[in-house]
Formats: structure tokens, C-alpha cells, sequence
């Protein structure tokens, strides 16, 4: 199975429990897809609304190295501190794979 339908699977997972423009934007993160991710954040997704494991819209950004799209997070308030069920944060999962 790709990367990517991995990713598309747990998403789908939290889809009743969520709402959809936050699943949307953590996918669209995930993928890095600049312009849905703002039009997203205009729309007033959560920016900090959590998946299935805890992860936000910036984790997997940051885990998939889009740094345009976890600058543009952070600009929107966006906790770069906010753990996951791993006490994963975008920060250290920034520092440990694309700032070392």
C-alpha cells in the first residue's frame, strides 16, 4: 500500500467524529496542497482539531516536509507544540527529519 493511501485511510477513520473541512485540511497538509490548505483555513477549519492518533493538520505537514504549508499554519495559530498520542509535535518531528 502506498504512503499515500495510508495517509487516505487514517483519515477516513476519524470522518464521523470530525468535521470534514478539518479532515480535509489534515489531508490537504499531508499532501501538500498549498491552495486548498488556505482556502481551508478562510473556510474556518480548525486548525488545531486532531486525527485518529492526535495528529494535527501542522504534524503531518511537518512530517511530509511542506514547510510552505507549516509556515502558513503557524501564521494561523496553529500550536507547534501540540502533541500527539506519541508526544510527537510538529516541532520535533520538523528538527528530527528536514532541520537536522
Amino acid at each position: 500500500m502506498t504512503r499515500q493511501l495510508i495517509l487516505t485511510a487514517a483519515f477516513a477513520a476519524v470522518a464521523e467524529t470530525t468535521d470534514n473541512n478539518n479532515i480535509d485540511l489534515m489531508i490537504t497538509a499531508a499532501h501538500g496542497n498549498t491552495t486548498q490548505v488556505q482556502t481551508l483555513i478562510a473556510a474556518g477549519a480548525d486548525i488545531n482539531s486532531k486525527g485518529c492518533i492526535g495528529n494535527t493538520a501542522l504534524i503531518y505537514a511537518a512530517q511530509e516536509g511542506h514547510t510552505e504549508i507549516v509556515e502558513l499554519l503557524i501564521e494561523a495559530g496553529a500550536y507547534a507544540d501540540q502533541a500527539n498520542e506519541f508526544n510527537a509535535t510538529a516541532k520535533s518531528l520538523a528538527e528530527g527529519y528536514w532541520l537536522s
